[in-house]
């Protein structure tokens, strides 16, 4: 099946299908509102974070909800799942927690970040990219929990985020998209996007490309690797938010 899935305010977790737009179901996610959410691997449980720092897994087919116990007091601001199943939160006082149906107290991974985590991002060779709206991104070890490198300086400020399996994108308030290499953590070259600062980034399928959205309401298609020509287009609308490449055919 393809579904969609939402929560808001409340902390209801609403599934949709796909295809024709049906109510699959709403079931009560064990959080206080919804901040972050995303399906796991096998599409049968959704991962839900809350205002209130929780973390829990809901099963589709009967709504049974998993609370993890060791919850943070900061809420989830971003999350994701590995392959394995393995679950990873970011929260608002700049930490990171993994999570997993046999680590239900979780585990918290060193060092924290300066700022909110906005930033999660499994990636090639076991690594787990994490960024913040303060300090560099932190590449580190999935299974050591350990940080490998950094990439950026401490005085970055990201507004965005994207990461394709060869890259890692990240823009400013600036107007700047900065890419890095996920291999070496260096930097592959930078674009000046627009002076209204950079809301929104996303990587192409391929990684042939990054959108970047500013507040200004323009998007700039960047060729990876740079440099390049950048192609632009102006929308309709102020402050993009959000942008997601489509899958060719």
């Amino acid at each position: 099946r393809r579904w969609v899935a939402f929560g808001g305010s409340r902390g209801m977790l609403c599934v949709m299908e796909l295809h024709d737009g049906h109510l699959a179901g709403t079931h009560d996610s064990g959080v206080s509102a919804i901040t972050a959410l995303t399906f796991m691997p096998d599409s049968r449980c959704v991962v839900c974070g809350g205002m209130d720092g929780g973390v829990t897994l809901v099963r589709l087919k009967d709504g049974r909800c998993l609370q993890f116990p060791g919850r943070s007091s900061a809420a989830v601001t971003s999350l994701a799942v590995t392959e394995s199943g393995v679950i990873f939160s970011g929260h608002a006082d700049g930490t990171v927690r993994s999570w997993s149906t046999l680590e239900h107290q979780g585990t918290r991974l060193e060092p924290d970040h300066q700022g909110p985590v906005l930033f999660l991002s499994p990636a090639p060779g076991g690594l787990l990219v994490t960024g913040s709206a303060r300090g560099p991104l932190l590449f580190r070890d999935q299974d050591s929990r350990g940080t490998v490198r950094t990439a950026g300086c401490p005085e970055m400020a990201g507004t965005a985020f994207a990461a394709s399996r060869e890259w890692v994108a990240t823009g400013n308030a600036e107007g700047t998209v900065t890419l890095y290499g996920v291999q070496d953590r260096r930097e592959i070259c930078s674009y000046p996007v627009h002076r209204s600062g950079v809301s929104a980034l996303c990587a192409s399928p391929d990684g042939s490309w990054c959108a970047a959205g500013s507040r200004s309401g323009m998007v700039h298609i960047l060729p990876v690797p740079c440099p390049g020509t950048p192609v632009f287009f102006t929308g309709r609308m102020e402050g993009i938010r959000h942008l997601s490449a489509a899958v060719p055919g």
